[in-house]
C-alpha cells in the first residue's frame, strides 16, 4: 500500500506507539510536528519525506528498523529525506535525528539539523548496513554525549555502511557546557566517499578527529576537497585499524586546536595545506605527504608562509540558520582559494 500525506500538524501529542504506521510506502511532504512525545514519529517499510518541520522532540523522529516493520515485503527499500528542518531535539536513542538499521539506501538531501542532541551514540545520524546518500546538509550545534570507551560521534556513525557525502557543512557540533563525544563522523567498514565537507569550531572530547575517525574502510576510500577550520581534537583526521591506505586530496586544516595533524594507519594526503594549527611536524606515522603547503617543513610539504584573518567570534553564532551554509561556503571556498594560490606559485 502507497500512503501519501500533505500538510499533516502534529501539536503537543503524547503516544507510546508510532504517531503513523503503515504497510507500505509513507510519501510525506509539508507536515509539521512540534512537542510530539513519542517513541516513533512513524513506522513503515520506505518513506520519502519532504519539505517538513520536526522541532522540540524527545526522541530521534525518523526511524528506520527492521523491528519496527509492519512486514518484510520490501527486502531492499529506498528512503529519502529531502528539504526537512531538525530543531532541538534532545533524547536517548541512537541517533538524534535519523536512524536506520536496514539493508537499503538512505538519502538525506538539503536538510538542516539545529540543536540536536542524543546520550547515545551518534548526534544527529545513525546508520547501519546497507548505504547512505548525504547531500548538501548543515549541522549546526549538534553532538551527542555518548562517553563509553570515547565512542559517539557528534554529527553520525555508520557501521558497515557505504557513505556518499558531498557538500555537508558542520558548525559549532559540540556542547560548551557538558562533555561530547569524540570525533565529528564515525564511519565504520565498508567503501567512502567523502568530499565537499567544512567543519568548523567543532570539538571532540578525546582521542577522536575533528573531520572523523574512520576505521576498517574499503579499499578505494577517499577524501577530497574538505577543511577543518578552528576545530579540537586529538587528530584533525584518524585512518584506524586498516591494511588500507586513505587517501585525502585538496583538503585543508586551518587553525585547529590538535595534539597531531594526521595520525594512525597508512595516510596518503596529496595537495593539501597545514597553516596555523597548534602543532607542525609531529607525529605523520604511517602518513606520506605529497604536493602539499603549509607553515612547517616536511617531506612532500612546501613551507611557505600566508596571513591568516583572525575573527573574535563564531560568525554562525550571529546569523539566522538559512545563511549558515552560504557562510561556511565562503569560508571553505577562501580557505580552498588560498591554496590553490600557492600551488600554482
Amino acid at each position: 500500500m502507497n500512503v501519501s500525506l500533505s500538510r499533516l500538524v502534529a501539536f503537543g501529542t503524547f503516544s507510546s506507539s508510532p504517531l503513523l504506521k503503515i504497510s507500505g510506502n509513507l510519501h510525506l511532504v509539508h507536515s509539521i510536528f512540534h512537542r510530539c512525545f513519542c517513541r516513533v514519529v512513524f513506522s513503515c517499510e520506505s518513506f520519502r519525506i519532504q519539505s517538513s518541520s520536526f522541532r522540540s522532540l524527545l526522541t530521534a523522529p525518523i526511524v528506520e528498523q527492521s523491528i519496527l516493520l509492519v512486514s518484510e515485503r520490501y527486502v531492499n527499500p529506498v528512503s529519502s529525506v529531502e528539504g526537512c528542518y531538525f530543531a532541538e531535539i534532545s533524547g536517548t536513542s541512537l541517533g538524534g535525528a535519523i536512524y536506520s538499521d536496514l539493508n537499503s539506501l538512505l538519502t538525506v538531501s538539503d536538510c538542516s539539523f539545529r540543536l540536536i542532541h542524543t546520550t547515545n551514540q551518534a548526534g544527529v545520524i545513525y546508520k547501519k548496513d546497507g548505504s547512505i546518500s548525504l547531500n548538501r546538509n548543515c549541522f549546526y550545534l549538534c553532538y551527542s554525549s555518548y562517553q563509553i570507551n570515547n565512542y559517539g560521534g557528534n554529527v553520525m556513525y555508520t557501521y558497515n555502511s557505504e557513505l556518499n557525502l558531498n557538500m555537508c557543512t558542520a558548525l559549532e557540533c559540540w556542547n560548551s557546557t557538558s562533555i561530547c563525544a569524540e570525533s565529528n563522523m564515525r564511519i565504520y567498514y565498508k567503501c567512502m566517499t567523502f568530499k565537499n565537507y567544512n567543519s568548523s569550531y567543532c570539538k571532540g572530547s578525546n582521542n577522536g578527529g575533528i573531520i572523523g575517525e574512520f576505521w576498517s574502510l574499503s579499499s578505494g576510500s577517499t577524501i577530497s576537497f574538505c577543511m577543518s577550520y578552528k576545530g579540537e581534537d586529538t587528530r584533525c583526521i584518524c585512518n584506524t585499524a586498516t591494511s588500507n591506505s586513505l587517501q585525502i586530496d585538496y583538503c585543508n586544516f586551518i587553525e585547529n586546536t590538535v595534539t597531531y595533524l594526521l595520525d594512525d594507519t597508512k595516510v596518503s594526503a596529496s595537495y593539501c595545506s597545514f597553516f596555523g594549527n597548534t602543532v607542525k611536524t609531529s607525529y605523520f606515522r604511517s602518513t606520506t605527504l605529497s604536493n602539499c603547503v603549509g607553515d612547517f617543513s616536511a617531506t612532500g610539504m612546501v613551507k611557505t608562509t600566508i596571513t591568516l584573518q583572525s575573527q573574535s567570534s563564531n560568525p554562525a553564532i550571529r546569523c539566522q540558520m538559512t545563511e549558515i551554509p552560504t557562510i561556511a561556503r565562503k569560508c571553505f571556498n577562501k580557505c580552498q582559494s588560498v591554496l590553490f594560490v600557492l600551488l600554482l606559485l
